[in-house]
């Protein structure tokens, strides 16, 4: 099977030939680890801790749970206004973590190409704990909880996730909840636009052994 550097470099030489330095120059090229959801949910993750409870975002509640990040409520608002679908986490009305998705209605996640996700529109992206609540596991219950949601939309759906290579803990609890790893994308967004170009490799291994 193909390694991760094979991934690198043929994903690097495929965007050398589909853009011109002119563009390339502006940005950077992103590796995700792709994952791949056929279900069940695992039987390790039980219910939420008590205390703790999820709700899906608004326009009207973001600025509530993210009003101490700017940015956050910047692009929760747009996450909102473009149909995704955001599973927040909080206790006692302060924000826990967040965790969105896509549908077949909604565009892709923001970093991926949409050749892609028009293909396979259910897609977990772009998720995070808050400070105060990380090292508990409590990723893996909003992983869960997300999944859990698309599946009661679309009990057939198969749901993909993205993840920075470098974001181990996340990955984690993907392999965790029930997700497998369905190879590797490179991705290079188009600086001040929407355009994604990238290319899936789904032959080559997640780097750092995770299985």
């Amino acid at each position: 099977m193909a390694t991760m550097v094979d991934g690198m470099v043929g994903g690097l030489a495929w965007l050398d030939k589909k853009l011109p330095e002119s563009i390339r120059s502006r940005g950077f090229p992103i590796a995700y680890n792709i994952f791949e959801f056929n279900g069940p949910v695992s039987e390790e993750i039980g219910n939420l801790p008590e205390g703790i409870d999820w709700t899906l975002a608004t326009m009207d509640n973001v600025a509530d749970f993210f009003g101490h990040n700017e940015v956050l409520v910047k692009i929760s608002r747009r996450f909102v206004e473009d149909g995704y679908h955001g599973v927040l986490l909080h206790q006692a009305g302060k924000l826990v973590g967040y965790l969105w998705h896509t549908d077949k209605n909604t565009k892709g996640p923001w970093g991926l190409p949409v050749s892609v996700t028009k293909r396979d529109p259910y897609w977990v992206f772009h998720g995070g704990i808050e400070p105060d609540f990380q090292r508990r596991g409590l990723f893996n219950h909003m992983t869960a909880a997300t999944v859990r949601h698309v599946l009661s939309m679309d009990p057939k759906a198969t749901v993909f996730g993205d993840i920075p290579v470098f974001r181990i803990a996340p990955q984690k609890a993907f392999l965790k909840v029930g997700f497998k790893p369905a190879g590797v994308m490179i991705s290079f967004r188009i600086p001040k636009t929407e355009k994604v170009y990238g290319r899936w490799f789904k032959e080559i291994q997640h780097p750092g052994g995770l299985k």
